[in-house]
């Protein structure tokens, strides 16, 4: 009876390990196929959001008009807008010491 209940318990082990590298390959999966995945940034959702708010406007738009028109967080935007400069989505002008147009 010990020998099979150490073969059950090392069969448990061996399941648990390969369910835990299994659950980490969907997650890089998930991760890889995700439209505009971006390296270092941190929330999808506000970087989509971001972009659809970008493609509305040719001319593109004031980080002060992006946080006050569009209620984004100051450090959400800097976030998005490094995550785009980064990938070469975007560019930023600045326009004095605190604001920049995207």
């Amino acid at each position: 009876m010990s020998e099979l209940t150490t073969k059950l318990f090392i069969d448990v082990k061996n399941f648990e390990k390969y369910q835990s590298m299994l659950k980490c390959q969907v997650h890089i999966e998930e991760e890889r196929h995700g439209d505009y995945c971006l390296p270092g940034f941190p929330d999808r959702h506000n970087f989509h959001r971001l972009l659809r708010i970008l493609r509305k406007h040719d001319d593109g738009l004031t980080s002060k008009q992006l946080i006050y028109d569009f209620d984004y967080r100051p450090s959400d935007l800097e976030d998005a807008t490094k995550a785009l400069v980064t990938n070469n989505l975007a560019t930023t002008t600045p326009i004095n010491e605190e604001d920049y147009k995207i």
